[in-house]
């Protein structure tokens, strides 16, 4: 993993203390995949929203004690998740009741490569982890829902243009969520 985040990728939107872990251990964004720090930056200047880090960076013990992926799976590979790695960060923005047009955004953008939605605890999760794209939403009642093939083929046909026309419209909140 590339660790000279500070030195070849100049961020606009983003404070380095803004990607450290959560658990106070001083690591952040040294640690960070650079291409992905770059993807949030050009992700935060496309919406032209502030964007909040949730969570960012995160040790292998803090990765724990939030129940983050971790261990072996069922054919003995030992997997981690993308925040360990560096390659993943939830965030948020200040009006909420936007993160369903953000989220679809995010999926339009082709930016990253993993982004689910959670409206019960306001965040979305971005990743570039795998070399396929995944697109989940987090249920209110817990676990995830995959999105089905013909919302994520809206969403690409619609494109980036018709959600930040949503996004910036005087009224965005007026948009159904998922049409």
């Amino acid at each position: 993993m590339d660790r000279q985040v500070k030195q070849t990728i100049k961020m606009k939107y983003f404070q380095d203390k803004e990607w450290n872990c959560h658990c106070s251990c001083g690591c952040g964004i040294e640690y960070m995949d650079k291409v992905f720090v770059k993807n949030m930056n050009e992700f935060r200047e496309l919406i032209n929203k502030a964007i909040i880090l949730t969570s960012p960076y995160r040790c292998l013990l803090h990765n724990k004690s939030v129940g983050g992926l971790q261990g072996y799976d069922d054919r003995g590979k030992y997997r981690v998740s993308y925040h360990v790695l560096g390659k993943a960060a939830d965030f948020s923005i200040s009006n909420k009741s936007l993160l369903h047009i953000v989220y679809k955004i995010a999926i339009s953008s082709g930016l990253f490569k993993g982004i689910g939605l959670s409206l019960a605890k306001g965040f979305i999760h971005a990743d570039i982890g795998t070399t396929f794209e995944r697109y989940w939403i987090y249920e209110f009642t817990g676990g995830t829902r995959i999105l089905n093939g013909k919302a994520v083929n809206d969403i690409m046909s619609n494109g980036n243009e018709y959600y930040l026309k949503q996004l910036k419209s005087p009224d965005p909140e007026k948009w159904s969520k998922w049409d």
